[in-house]
């Protein structure tokens, strides 16, 4: 501990004590010494005043009877009080009657102060002038009383002055400073060790007293615990940071790989293709491909949706992608088999290994299966649960839609099956349900009779180009809900007539 003379606080304490106590007892020492001083003047003035009403008429009766041993005595008698120094009784002859004076030691020191007062003597009838009486005052006595007593009032007071304010400071060093230096040193500690593990701060006294100490402790101890708090949050945020740039980085090699899955279009002659994917993370759950059977000259294209969104999603995608083109490098070996053949083999296929997936993370995934053959525009379409597929036919628009079950929700699903036929200039609108279900802003939404106005256009490259642009534009920079894929095919063939024509 900290030596009690080393306490600074204390000895501001003990001067500002000491110094408002001496001038206290200082103004107020004043005005009582002021007070005795007029007490004291007042007594000497009444002293003066009965010396002219009751001695002066009996020494003026004595004096005209040349009654020198009365003179003497009343001359003596006016002596012997205090303030009086000196008397001179003169008849009006010149002649002195009676002069005497006593001595004062401290009228060496105080001799300015001496006062002289003349009482003129009269007798008779008419009053006649018959002698002097001097009196000569001194007020060092009263001074003197009035020093001594101001001596022993300023050594009391101070003495008492000394001893309260030490006990004073021996009092608040054991109520307060012992316990700011306890809170400075806890503090002190605390800020260069900041050990989450360190007891709350408690002063050495009981724990009944509740003061401004005990509310300034339990302030300290709330502080502390709201800093431990915030360095353990700064902690955590730190840790998650670390983990968001290690996320991001398992994001990015996913979103390579996703984006590996997407099958460039083939260069076809006769297959014009377009397409657009806006995910609503990094990775996304929407998924298109294509593959053409150079063999059985048919082209194919798959769109599906996964439920759900972000990377999970984009494990089933990429399952399915790989999924997709081992089964179509393997069918497409096959001789006579038309698009109905291969696109219900591949959905059973794939049935069974979304439905493996979807026991542990609980999704499945719609698909839209088309295929048709470039030689002559006989296509096949099967739906596992997805939206319908669109159709520009002679300036017209119709849509593809027969109900089934999506990828993976039940063990052997049902889907929907149907045939249908291209001409050339035809083309297809395949899209995921983002496309109309992304609810960020209700002035953003695209609606079905929208997106049929739009493709009533025969220009497909327009109408593509304007679209996917169109889309872009509302959904590219905002916090979208879903992902959103699109994909426009044209099927460009001249049939013979068209070239004999």
């Amino acid at each position: 501990m900290k030596q009690f003379s080393n306490y600074r606080l204390g000895k501001r304490l003990l001067i500002w004590i000491l110094a408002v106590s001496s001038v206290t007892t200082t103004a107020f020492t004043a005005i009582a010494f002021w007070l005795d001083y007029v007490s004291e003047m007042s007594v000497l003035d009444q002293t003066l005043h009965g010396i002219q009403t009751s001695t002066i008429p009996s020494l003026e009766e004595s004096l005209y009877n040349l009654d020198q041993e009365m003179v003497q005595t009343i001359g003596k008698g006016v002596l012997g009080i205090s303030a009086i120094q000196e008397i001179t009784i003169t008849h009006s002859t010149g002649e002195v009657a009676f002069a005497e004076g006593k001595e004062n030691p401290s009228d060496r020191f105080f001799a300015q102060f001496r006062v002289q007062n003349e009482f003129p003597l009269y007798f008779g009838e008419p009053k006649e002038k018959i002698g002097l009486a001097t009196v000569v005052v001194s007020k060092g006595a009263i001074y003197k009383r009035l020093i001594d007593k101001a001596l022993v009032f300023f050594l009391t007071q101070g003495l008492k002055t000394i001893i309260v304010s030490t006990l004073i400071l021996i009092i608040f060093y054991l109520l307060v400073t012992r316990h700011l230096n306890r809170i400075s040193d806890y503090i002190q500690s605390y800020s260069r060790d900041r050990d989450s593990s360190s007891p709350p701060l408690s002063l050495e006294r009981s724990e009944k007293y509740q003061d401004e100490l005990s509310l300034l402790v339990s302030e300290l101890n709330h502080s502390n615990k709201i800093s431990q708090e915030l360095e353990s949050i700064k902690l955590e945020n730190l840790r998650l940071e670390i983990q968001k740039v290690k996320m991001q980085s398992s994001f990015d090699a996913a979103k390579v790989i996703q984006q590996a899955t997407f099958e460039r279009p083939p260069p076809l002659e006769y297959v014009k293709i377009n397409s657009l994917y806006l995910p609503a993370e990094n990775v996304g759950g929407d998924w298109y491909s294509y593959f053409y059977d150079e063999k059985n000259r048919n082209f194919f294209t798959f769109i599906g949706d996964v439920t759900g969104h972000g990377l999970p999603s984009a494990m089933i995608t990429a399952v399915v992608a790989g999924a997709i083109k081992l089964a179509m490098n393997y069918l497409s070996r096959l001789q006579s088999l038309t698009c109905k053949d291969v696109l219900e083999l591949l959905a059973q296929e794939l049935n069974r290994v979304v439905y493996y997936y979807s026991q542990v993370t609980s999704r499945y995934m719609t698909m839209a299966f088309v295929g048709f053959n470039i030689e002559t525009g006989e296509g096949y379409y099967l739906n596992a649960g997805h939206r319908p597929v669109l159709v520009h036919d002679h300036d017209m628009v119709h849509s593809l839609l027969i109900p089934g079950d999506p990828l993976g929700r039940v063990p052997n699903g049902t889907f929907g099956q149907r045939e249908f036929r291209l001409s050339p200039g035809d083309y297809l609108f395949l899209f995921t349900d983002g496309l109309i279900e992304n609810h960020i802003n209700t002035n953003l939404a695209i609606k079905s009779r929208f997106i049929r106005r739009i493709l009533t256009n025969p220009d497909f490259d327009q109408t593509s180009e304007t679209f996917c642009k169109l889309v872009t534009e509302r959904f590219g920079s905002s916090n979208i809900d879903d992902d959103i894929c699109l994909l426009f095919i044209q099927w460009v063939k001249e049939l013979p007539s068209q070239k004999a024509a």
